[in-house]
């Protein structure tokens, strides 16, 4: 044998015998990654992190429904309704109907006189009290505090005499009363002009027998 083929086969040789260990090192590797992978499912937890573990845990909310009980209306038997136009409210019940009756609405500004719009709510409202035949009914006039406590007294007066005589005019057995509080007697506070406008009115107030 010539010597290029000898070195040849020697060499050869040589990269089989560097080559052997490391196939070697490589397959007894993989038995071994088998087993991890297959281990990492059995190992694997589902719970909380690491108190060392940065990480941001959702505020707990809680589901369970309060058992505190809810606060009953003050008169469950009471229906309050209202015009579309805000003019006038009322509360009802079997015993009583009260009408609420928007100042602005009803009357010309700072005057007792009514206002179309309130001929119509108060030929409404006379119809209803007829229908439920009320022993007593009482009219209440009240002002905002823009004016003196005597002209506002005077004009709550004027106002309750207005709405008292239209009720009789429509139904004159209606036993009904009037009477004015001025500026005494507030349903909001009077430092702005939306509460104001709610001060400024009249309560008719029918008692059923």
């Amino acid at each position: 044998m010539s010597r290029a083929p000898a070195v040849l086969l020697a060499a050869g040789l040589a990269v089989v015998s560097l080559a052997g260990p490391a196939t070697a090192a490589t397959d007894a590797a993989t038995p071994s990654d088998a087993a991890t992978a297959t281990a990492a499912p059995e190992t694997e937890l589902l719970g909380l992190p690491p108190a060392t573990a940065d990480v941001a845990v959702a505020p707990v909310v809680d589901l369970v429904a309060s058992s505190a009980p809810l606060a009953a209306p003050a008169n469950p038997l009471i229906a309050s309704t209202g015009s579309t136009d805000g003019a006038v409210t009322t509360d009802a019940s079997k015993e009583k109907q009260a009408f609420t009756l928007a100042g602005d609405v009803f009357f010309e500004p700072t005057s007792a006189e009514l206002t179309a719009r309130a001929e119509d709510g108060l030929t409404s409202i006379a119809e209803r009290l007829t229908e439920l035949s009320p022993t007593s009914v009482t009219v209440v006039g009240h002002t905002d505090d823009v004016d003196t406590d005597a002209y506002n007294q005077d004009l709550s007066e004027r106002r309750a005499e207005a709405v008292r005589a239209f009720l009789l005019e429509r139904s004159s057995d209606l036993p009904v009363t009037a009477e004015g509080r001025g500026e005494s007697h507030p349903v909001a506070s009077n430092d702005s002009d939306e509460g104001r406008a709610l001060n400024r009115r009249v309560e008719v107030t029918a008692e059923a027998g």
